[in-house]
Parts: C-alpha cells; sequence; structure tokens
C-alpha cells in the first residue's frame, strides 16, 4: 500500500530525475512498482531503509532456521543411521535391491574415497550435488567459517571442526546411495547421463524444487523439512505402480515380524490388538496400512513389551502426519512458529503440560527457557547445571545411566536409551495396564475440560442461537473423545 501511494503521487516520483535532486530506486522486484523510479529524497531514505532492515532480518532468520536444521540432522547420530536405512529402501524401491546394494557397495566406496573414476564420472554428469548439507542448507558453510586473525577466531576455527566433519559424513552417506544407483544403471548398460538423472531422481537434489517449495521451507509458518517429502513420496507412488511387489514386500515383511514375535511371547490375537491400541497416541499405528511399530521378540525385566517404531525410518517424511491432521497442524513444522503456538497452548506435542499445573513465576519461568532450549538446540546438548535440562537424547542417557523415570513413570534401560540416541531406533517400552489407565484419565481429563467449556456457554452475553451451535460442536468432540480407540 505504502508503494501504491507514493507510485500514485506526481510530486513524490518521477519516471526521470527532472528537478535533479530526485534519488533512483533499485531496479529490483522487492521495489514493485517504484522499481526503478526516481522518487524525492526524503521518501527515497524511508524506503530504502525499510527494504534493507527487512532484506537483513530475512537473511538472519534463514541463517538460524538452517542453523536449526543442521543441529537438528546433521548433528544428531540417530539421523544418520535413519537416513541411511530410508536411503537403502529407496534404492530398493528403485530397483536396485538390497543384495544388489550389497554387491555394489565395497566397489563404490573404494571409488568414492579414491576419487577414482566412477567418482569422476558421477560429477561430471551430475549424478551427486545437491544433497541436504551441500544443497539445502549451504549457507552455514558461510556461518560456521566466517572470520578470521584473532585469537577468537582461531578457537572457533577450532570448534567447527566437528560440525564440518559430521557434515562431510552426512554428505558422504547421501553420495554414496546415489554412486550405488549410479554403478547400477552403467552396469545395465544406461549412458552416464541417464544414470546421473536416475540417481539423482531417487536419492534427490535438494536445490532443485518448485519455487512453492521453496518457500514453504523457509516460511515462518511453513515446513523446513518439506522437501523429502515433497520428493520421496512420487518416488513411493511410482514404485506401486510399476514394481508393486517391492512395496508390498514390506507390509508382508512387518506383519510377519509381528505375528512371529507375537507367537514367541505366547501373546493371543486377542491381546497383540489390546497392546497395538495401548500404544501410545502420538506414534502412528500404521502407515499406509504398512505397521508403523514392530513387536519385539523379548520383554524387558519389568515385564513390558518392546516396540520398535518406524516412522522415522521409512521414507515417507511428513506424510502420515499431513494425512492425520491435516496441512495446518501436521505440516507446519517451523521451530519458531511451533515454539510460540506450543506454549500459547502449554502443552507439548505429547500433549503434556510444559508449564505444570500450580508452578510459581520463577519456575514457569524456567520451564519456558527449557522448552525452547530443547526445542532449539541439537538433541544431545548436555543440561545447563540450575537454568535447563540437556536436549532430549542427552536427558533419555542420562536418565537410563541413573535408573530415573520419565514423564510417564517408565525407567528405560541403557542399551536401548543407546539405540534410541545414538543409533536412530527408538524403542518404546509399553506396560499394557499402565497404558491403558493413562488412557482412560486422559480422556476424563479431557471430557472435563470439555464440561467447562459448556458452562461458560452459560453466560448472559451469548445469544442463544449462538450457544446452540457452540454447543453441539463441543457434544461432538466429546462423542469423538469417548469412541477414540474404544
Amino acid at each position: 500500500r505504502l508503494f501504491n501511494t507514493v507510485a500514485k503521487n506526481p510530486e513524490w516520483i518521477a519516471d526521470s530525475n527532472i528537478t535533479g535532486n530526485l534519488v533512483k530506486m533499485a531496479d529490483t522486484p522487492a521495489l514493485g512498482v517504484l522499481r526503478g523510479k526516481w522518487i524525492i529524497p526524503s521518501i527515497a531514505e524511508d524506503i530504502n531503509a525499510i527494504t534493507v532492515a527487512n532484506t537483513q532480518a530475512m537473511g538472519i532468520y534463514l541463517k538460524g532456521l538452517n542453523a536449526w536444521k543442521y543441529g537438528k540432522v546433521v548433528l544428531n547420530p540417530a539421523t544418520h543411521t535413519r537416513n541411511i536405512i530410508s536411503n537403502t529402501i529407496l534404492l530398493d524401491l528403485s530397483g536396485v535391491n538390497h543384495f544388489r546394494q550389497a554387491q555394489l557397495f565395497p566397489k563404490v566406496v573404494k571409488d568414492y574415497l579414491s576419487k577414482g573414476k566412477l567418482y569422476k564420472l558421477a560429477v561430471e554428469n551430475g549424478a551427486i550435488g545437491g544433497e541436504f548439507v551441500g544443497g539445502e542448507i549451504s549457507r552455514l558453510t558461510m556461518f560456521y567459517n566466517a572470520g578470521s586473525g584473532g585469537h577468537l577466531s582461531k578457537l572457533l576455527n577450532t570448534l567447527k571442526m566437528p560440525f564440518r566433519k559430521l557434515g562431510n559424513i552426512y554428505q558422504g552417506e547421501e553420495q554414496l546411495a546415489k554412486m550405488i544407483k549410479f554403478t547400477d544403471m552403467l552396469e545395465k548398460g544406461f549412458t552416464p547421463q541417464v544414470a546421473a538423472k536416475e540417481a539423482q531422481k531417487w536419492l534427490f537434489d535438494y536445490t532443485k524444487v518448485p519455487h512453492f517449495i521453496d518457500i514453504v521451507r523457509k516460511s515462518p509458518v511453513g515446513a523446513p523439512f518439506v522437501t523429502f517429502t515433497f520428493k520421496s513420496i512420487p518416488r513411493i507412488a511410482e514404485a506401486l505402480v510399476d514394481r508393486p511387489l517391492k512395496v508390498y514386500k514390506y507390509y508382508a515383511l512387518f506383519n510377519g515380524w509381528n505375528e512371529a514375535s507375537r507367537k514367541l511371547q505366547g501373546m493371543s490375537p486377542e491381546d497383540y490388538a489390546r497392546q497395538t491400541k495401548a500404544l501410545p497416541p502420538w506414534l502412528f499405528r500404521t502407515i499406509g496400512g504398512v505397521p508403523a511399530n514392530l513387536l519385539m521378540p523379548y520383554r524387558d525385566k519389568y515385564n513390558r513389551t518392546q516396540w520398535l517404531n518406524l516412522e522415522y525410518i521409512l521414507p515417507v517424511g511428513m506424510a502420515p502426519e499431513i494425512i492425520e491432521k491435516g496441512i495446518l497442524r501436521g505440516g507446519v513444522s517451523n521451530p519458531f512458529f511451533n515454539i510460540i503456538a506450543d506454549l500459547s497452548k502449554n502443552s507439548d506435542f505429547k500433549e503434556q503440560p510444559i508449564i505444570p499445573v500450580g508452578s510459581t513465576n520463577l519456575e514457569a519461568i524456567q520451564k519456558t527457557i527449557e522448552y525452547v532450549y530443547r526445542q532449539l538446540f541439537p538433541s544431545l546438548t548436555p543440561a545447563i547445571p540450575g537454568i535447563t535440562k540437556g536436549g532430549y537424547s542427552f536427558e533419555k542417557i542420562i536418565s537410563a545411566i541413573y535408573q530415573r523415570p520419565d514423564y510417564a513413570e517408565r525407567i528405560r534401560g541403557i542399551t536401548p536409551a543407546l539405540l534410541d540416541t545414538l543409533a536412530g531406533l527408538k524403542i518404546t517400552p509399553l506396560d499394557i495396564d499402565e497404558s491403558e489407565m493413562f488412557n482412560m484419565l486422559k480422556k476424563k481429563s479431557d471430557i472435563e475440560e470439555l464440561q467447562k467449556q459448556l458452562l461458560k456457554l452459560q453466560h448472559p452475553a451469548i445469544s442463544e442461537k449462538e450457544r446452540e451451535r457452540q454447543a453441539e460442536i463441543i457434544f461432538k468432540k466429546m462423542q469423538s473423545v469417548l469412541e477414540k480407540e474404544k
């Protein structure tokens, strides 16, 4: 509106420097109708200040967002394992089965490390490049490597080495997967150009996305990791059409595993169904009909069943959450937006209160700082004594070492804690009686909250028509709570 207002006033704007004292605006689309125009100095200065400030703010925001993505992915050992498993599944869906991958792996690794003939051919034809670290968050090279001279800069150069090394490892994992596909295609008689195109198609070039997706992954109310979902879902769909048995075998494998584990534990089909219903509400039961949790064939020392979660291992990205919760609730995953949203409703993604009921002002401040700290920093970030707990993975390891119960009074062993935090294999212990009691108490709490909302409708300022409309909505919510996992 400001630009349009200025553009409509002939006393402020011109197509040339008619007075000799006008300021020429930059030739950039960001200035809209003022692009390349001549404007009186006082207004030109204000507009330039606004646009420069906006550019600087966006630059700072994107640096912060990319640093967060780097910390949550590259600096998290668990994501490396999950990334490797996802890549092997994508390779399998593309037509390179797991046995073939094992055959090619030694050859490809040797060539990759020595930058041999295959590596050079892959680089020349674009088979590698545009990986997550080298593509989507490449700005971090400048972010971590900025500064020179002085003692502080030398210290920072020392500290940044782990960041660079882990980034190289993650990029290497991505490039090795692409080179396996590239090599397989070459050995099947395809040209290097076709092989390179297929490698980037199935293992993804993060730099090549539509403008809309680029906006979504950078937007404060968007999804920073939407690129993977955008790239992976069409590949799964293609495999379903062209190689349906490649997809079906995972369905059969996971169901067969669960059936074998059920029988090994002497569990009846009814008990198994009761177990799956009692899994925590934040875990998906199935993903597109495929089991999302594997029952392990053993129990822990507390006689709890053990469930391996597959959500972050299967290459489906954010698709299950979007399908279950909708594009807004399941799709928006920007950390800055989510932190504000979670604090405003005082509830985390597990629907646990961030600030416990009855907290003092000091306790509320501490819990808020703790929540923000754990959301923004890498999962293995240590605690700050007297101020905040460490990252989620750090606390899981410490709790397992000292046998501290979690929020649900569950005590985890050190082995499953390390498998979860370092290897990315998240195993959830399940006590069926505790879980059913927890779910019953949660239902009771939800119904009580809805009853409070009904009582508020008795306020005289609310019209009868509006009262009936709101009451109908609340009753539907009550029905939904009562029927959930019935």
